[in-house]
Order: C-alpha cells, then sequence, then structure tokens
C-alpha cells in the first residue's frame, strides 16, 4: 500500500504539469482501444456511490472498472460483460481531478 501511496504522490508532484498517472485508479480517466472493433472510448472510474457521476463515468465496481483498476498503459484486459466478452488495450491514463 505504501508503494502505491508513493507513485500517486510522485504522479501529483510532477514537474512537467503533467497529469498522467502510472496506473488506473479510482478518479483517472482512461483512454482504451476495443482490440476487436478498433474503437477508441474514454471512461472515468468512480466510487459507486459517487454524487458526481457523469457521461463517461463508470463504476470500479463494473466489469470495465475491475478489468481497468491497477493496470499501466500498453497492458490489455479482458472484459466478460453481461453483452459478452471485449478486449481493451490501454491507450491512456490521466487525472482528471474533478
Amino acid at each position: 500500500m505504501k508503494h502505491i501511496e508513493s507513485l500517486i504522490k510522485k504522479a501529483n508532484k510532477s514537474e512537467t504539469g503533467s497529469t498522467s498517472l502510472p496506473f488506473v485508479t479510482i478518479g483517472s480517466e482512461v483512454e482504451i482501444q476495443d482490440l476487436s472493433a478498433q474503437e477508441v472510448h474514454r471512461f472515468r472510474l468512480v466510487a459507486p456511490f459517487s454524487t458526481s457521476v457523469g457521461g463517461g463515468d463508470i463504476s470500479y465496481i463494473s466489469p470495465v472498472g475491475k478489468a481497468l483498476l491497477l493496470k499501466r498503459v500498453g497492458d490489455e484486459v479482458t472484459v466478460n460483460a453481461p453483452a459478452g466478452v471485449f478486449r481493451y488495450k490501454i491507450k491512456s491514463i490521466k487525472w482528471r481531478g474533478d
């Protein structure tokens, strides 16, 4: 846990002003590419009972959220969802901060 906290602190103290994160966390915006349809999607991971849920927000306990949590750019994930099995590649991870 201390290692994760250390990585988050380093990401927040970036001297370049970058908002990129080393891995997917709650509150991060994730850009993923569907490996079969080649479509790109952007989501923000939120808590399941978040009061500021908007379009493009997904819960970290949803099938997609569970698959993305703590993954890194370049990782490929498989999502077992009610609509079927989907494969995605993580393209970017940023802190949205709102």
